[in-house]
């Protein structure tokens, strides 16, 4: 198996750039969801049921630095504790 980079990609699909900017979009968010999915990453992801929604998370003080309002489902969480509906623990 051999491991292509992006521009080896876009180079190889030059003829087809929608299939390259369909591709590069799949690697971005395949790129996402490992980061979401790591314990020691600050990438977090949205807990709403049904929401894809992914942001880099730095910590803040007091609760306004935990108190979380995801921007495509409106959903409130603690990114502390998970609670939702604005109750920050």
């Amino acid at each position: 198996s051999i491991d292509l980079s992006l521009p080896d990609v876009q180079y190889i699909l030059q003829d087809t750039p929608s299939e390259f900017q369909r591709y590069a979009a799949v690697a971005d968010l395949s790129r996402l969801e490992s980061e979401a999915q790591d314990d020691g990453s600050d990438t977090r992801r949205c807990p709403a049921e049904r929401c894809n929604y992914i942001f880099i998370f730095s910590p803040g003080t007091g609760a306004e630095g935990r108190a979380f309002r995801c921007p495509d489902c409106q959903a409130s969480f603690c990114l502390q504790c998970g609670a939702n509906d604005r109750k920050v623990g």
